[in-house]
């Protein structure tokens, strides 16, 4: 029940993730679910980033474990925020990824924005010791 009740309230992001992981799956992506629990991992062909939406991971060719558990650190807030998540976390996250690929910020690191410092403190990450 508490499952069915966290796949609504992360509906918007949910329907995306499970769009975006069966894309990655038919392009031959390896895919399934992460440490026994409801979380669903597919890695892309693509050496670009990687992205979490809703109960999704879909993590590029070159992550690895940290990017993993950070990914999954987006996951949580995804549940915590439920429909708000991508307006909180979704959109600015991708705006500022998208500054950084074209040379904005450059000097500061990716993981100092708000929402990816956020999800590297849920998965129990400190940068500054890696």
């Amino acid at each position: 029940m508490v499952s069915l009740f966290l796949y609504v309230w992360q509906l918007p992001q949910n329907v995306l993730g499970l769009l975006t992981y069966l894309f990655v799956k038919l392009r031959g992506g390896e895919g399934g679910r992460v440490f026994g629990t409801n979380i669903y991992v597919a890695r892309a062909r693509w050496g670009g980033g990687s992205v979490s939406l809703g109960r999704y991971v879909i993590l590029g060719s070159y992550a690895g474990r940290l990017t993993l558990r950070h990914e999954i650190g987006h996951c949580y807030q995804s549940a915590l925020l439920g429909p708000l998540y991508l307006i909180v976390v979704g959109l600015p996250s991708v705006t500022w990824a998208m500054m950084k690929k074209y040379g904005l910020f450059a000097r500061r690191s990716y993981y100092c924005f708000f929402t990816e410092r956020w999800a590297d403190r849920i998965a129990g990450i400190n940068r500054n010791a890696t």
